[in-house]
């Protein structure tokens, strides 16, 4: 009886001594879940179709043909807002965009604004038959590495404000951007990207489209 006791008790304590020595034993950490592989920046379509509508009213406390609402009757201080005390439709615009190697873009713009940005002789001269239809760009251009260049009918550098409405926080313009900043030029451009934060850029342009 003393016997099968003591080899109760001495199997206990074994059993006992293997559980310590087996909870002592370090698990292994678990493995790192593998870093999300980051998205790839999407490929732009090598045709892209967009366009854009805008309409505006505007009233002056001086009436319409004063303080520039009206081109006719010498207005000079206001450019993109011409009509008093009655809606506008300043813009529908529809632009084309060839991307790639070989690039371009064809931009047409119809309503009031075509009037202002349209090239001389018909911008802002009440002498001239007024357009409600302007070529606002038309141009190619190819790129090689660092080095891009394009030729025809672009958009001007100068300024802060743009054309499109809907890039333009400013809906009736500055006077400024008016009358001091050429909206287009029609030429060739030259662009050398020297980094992602700064580039170098040369023209030559036949004056100035919008002039």
């Amino acid at each position: 009886m003393r016997t099968f006791i003591a080899a109760l008790i001495a199997a206990c304590a074994l059993g006992t001594t293997a559980a310590l020595a087996q909870s002592a034993t370090p698990t292994a950490a678990p493995s790192a879940a593998p870093s999300p592989t980051p998205s790839p920046s999407p490929t732009p379509r090598p045709w892209q179709a967009s366009g854009f509508a805008a309409a505006s009213y505007n009233s002056s406390s001086l009436g319409p043909g004063t303080n520039g609402f009206s081109f006719a009757n010498g207005g000079a201080s206001r450019v993109f807002d011409t009509i008093s005390n009655q809606p506008m439709l300043n813009a529908i615009n529809v632009q084309l965009v060839k991307n790639g190697t070989l690039s371009g873009k064809l931009e047409l713009t119809a309503g009031t604004t075509a009037n202002v940005i349209a090239s001389y002789p018909y911008a802002n001269n009440p002498n001239a038959l007024q357009t409600a239809f302007d070529v606002t760009q038309l141009y190619v251009g190819f790129s090689s590495g660092p080095i891009a260049v394009q030729a025809g009918k672009f958009e001007t550098l100068a300024g802060a404000e743009v054309i499109e409405d809907p890039a333009n926080s400013n809906i009736s313009r500055s006077i400024l951007f008016g009358y001091a900043v050429p909206f287009t030029h029609t030429g060739a451009r030259l662009t050398y990207t020297v980094n992602p934060t700064l580039a170098l850029i040369a023209g030559v342009n036949n004056g100035c489209a919008s002039c």
